[in-house]
């Protein structure tokens, strides 16, 4: 292990940190999600962090467009808190004032086994373009301070303490046997079965450190520095796999309505024209209750409306509706 890099905690079992710079990171997630929907626009985060980071759209939009590299995470300042051995700090003050210092010192990005290929080369030229130029350490260094003063406030007031609390619960937790397995949230990446090698290895060296963050609400972490493995997790993340499972079951509901081919026809030939229950039965070749109960399905679920004329029901569907229908669907899958 390089000399540079900070050394592993003790081989102690798994140990238990507040840390401002990996707040800080989510933080700046937090900000490049909430101006990137669908997929990103609900990105659970405290509310707290939340109201702060959106009352200042312009800096949304500067942290947004710093990188344009279209990786919404800003992993590389765990890396420069690693260099400086300062990441687990439960303030960011002494990192953000040694932030030029520590580029400087940061001439390689380290293996990062957690992440891709393709995530390390990103950060690796990110550091490089950081390292290159004044201008954009400059402008780097005061999107940083801008996101972290907008968010301390909250922090201090509603984060800290309470991530204090979880601390010190998940260190009796500890002390009194749990199953450090146990007490993460089941969804979290260090669970999974590819990960399992790696992070029971660190935890027979007392590299695994355990982060209870604010800022994240249901978000978790997984980030593997040499000497050092991070699993954080928001207060929220237990509730994830709930939330998960209700936001699927909102996307099968709305499948389910496009999951017959008779109403599927139903729908494109209202789609264009105005059509009866009579036209659609001898067109389609089906019974009129066939059509009707097919009709009830998709204006309850608002793809079809229906008109008076003439003494007449008729029924039209709008393509956009549809279009907008089945992104929705979509958007629940990514969140």
């Amino acid at each position: 292990m390089p000399a540079e890099f900070e050394p592993a905690l003790a081989a102690s079992g798994p140990n238990v940190a507040i840390s401002g710079v990996i707040e800080l990171n989510f933080a700046l997630f937090t900000a490049e999600c909430l101006r990137q929907p669908p997929r990103y626009g609900s990105y659970p985060c405290a509310a707290w962090a939340h109201a702060a980071l959106s009352s200042r759209p312009d800096l949304l939009d500067r942290v947004g467009g710093f990188w344009g590299d279209s990786h919404a995470e800003w992993a590389e300042i765990l890396i420069l808190a690693h260099r400086g051995g300062m990441l687990f700090a439960e303030s960011p003050a002494a990192f953000l004032e040694s932030l030029d210092r520590l580029i400087m010192l940061t001439p390689d990005v380290p293996p990062l086994p957690s992440e891709s290929p393709g995530v390390r080369e990103t950060i690796a030229t990110r550091v490089g373009r950081l390292r290159s130029s004044p201008e954009t350490r400059s402008r780097y260094e005061e999107i940083l301070r801008e996101v972290w003063n907008l968010i301390e406030p909250g922090w201090r007031k509603e984060g800290l303490p309470a991530a204090r609390q979880r601390a010190a619960r998940l260190e009796q937790q500890l002390a009194a046997g749990a199953d450090l397995r146990g007490l993460l949230p089941r969804h979290h990446f260090v669970l999974r079965e590819r990960h399992a090698p790696e992070f029971q290895a660190a935890l027979e060296r007392g590299e695994v450190t355990l982060v209870p963050l604010a800022v994240a609400g249901a978000g978790v972490a997984y980030f593997v520095l040499p000497g050092a493995v991070i699993v954080a997790f928001g207060p929220d993340a237990g509730a994830g796999s709930a939330k998960h499972r209700v936001a699927m079951e909102r996307a099968a509901a709305r499948f389910k309505v496009l999951s017959d081919p008779t109403r599927l026809s139903i729908l494109d030939q209202v789609s264009y024209d105005d059509h009866t229950v009579t036209d659609l039965a001898r067109q389609l070749e089906v019974s009129q209750p066939t059509v009707s109960v097919h009709m009830k399905a998709l204006r309850e679920a608002g793809l079809v409306e229906p008109h008076r004329e003439d003494g007449r029901t008729t029924y039209r569907a709008a393509p956009a509706r549809t279009r907008e229908f089945i992104e929705q669907a979509l958007a629940e899958m990514g969140h």
